[in-house]
């Protein structure tokens, strides 16, 4: 059981000395007039200084009152004065860190620079593709235009113009119907494009081949007009199994920057093109 008296050292006149301002006996008397601090305030008495806007307390072991001050990523908010929150992909914290709001989305702009460039160059291939068939209709029954395949001819002038088409498709706002025309119009364009061309290169050669052998020439199966709507069997297939939609993207390194993207895989969109690929092989071949 302790008895002890509390002095304070403080100046009296020309002289310091130890000046009585209380006891403690099982209980604090203390007499604060007595009492001269420095500045006349007195000093703040904690082990720890409050932690700033931005950072948890980090409690030490077996201590109460005293704490390491952490500051939370740029990504996290205050779930209370001791933890720091992720906040979810795509939401960023507030102010004042207490909660986390949606990031706004970002998608290509018709006045950017990345979306001027290929606006420009459709453009060209538009009016490029409106004149060739211009020629055509112009000259429509004339022996040179008989003997270029003329039907073909139009089918792959329509399959370039949907090509062309395809990159305001590419550039606009993604949504569900966008997102949809995307996949359905990408890999058939291009089916138009190839199918007229294979056609076409398979006439020629049938015909040579015809005059070669002596024999008449016979046109395979696939060439048929009922073969081409494979390419939109698969794209129907693939919406059916792949619903279109959007979605929210973000890049680990860049959380502030939430993308509006199409939910297809580029894998899915890599493999709606093997089709084309065929295609271009069979030309070839």
């Amino acid at each position: 059981m302790g008895r002890y008296n509390i002095f304070s050292y403080q100046r009296s006149g020309e002289r310091y000395g130890y000046v009585p301002v209380g006891e403690w006996a099982e209980s604090l008397s203390l007499n604060s007039d007595l009492i001269r601090w420095p500045k006349e305030v007195a000093p703040t008495s904690q082990c720890s200084d409050p932690c700033e806007r931005n950072e948890m307390k980090k409690m030490q072991a077996g201590e109460y009152c005293c704490w390491i001050c952490t500051a939370c990523e740029p990504h996290e908010y205050l779930a209370d004065e001791f933890t720091c929150s992720p906040c979810a992909a795509g939401q960023w914290p507030t102010d004042d860190l207490t909660s986390c709001y949606d990031l706004p989305e970002d998608y290509i702009m018709w006045e950017d620079v990345w979306a001027i460039g290929p606006i420009t160059i459709a453009c060209v291939g538009f009016v490029c593709t409106g004149l060739v068939v211009w020629v055509f209709v112009r000259h429509n029954n004339t022996p040179l235009v008989k003997a270029s395949g003329r039907e073909l001819c139009y089918i792959l002038l329509s399959g370039v113009f949907m090509s062309y088409a395809m990159t305001f498709l590419f550039l606009a706002k993604p949504s569900p119907a966008i997102c949809a025309l995307r996949r359905l119009g990408l890999g058939t364009s291009f089916a138009v494009c190839y199918s007229a061309l294979l056609t076409k290169t398979n006439r020629i050669a049938r015909i040579f081949n015809g005059v070669k052998d002596g024999a008449g020439a016979v046109r395979p199966r696939f060439i048929s007009p009922s073969s081409q709507v494979i390419q939109l069997v698969m794209v129907s297939v693939w919406l059916l199994l792949e619903v279109p939609g959007t979605r929210r993207f973000t890049l680990p390194e860049r959380r502030q920057t939430v993308i509006l993207k199409c939910n297809v895989r580029d894998s899915s969109m890599l493999l709606s093109l093997g089709y084309d690929v065929l295609l271009v092989i069979l030309c070839t071949v």
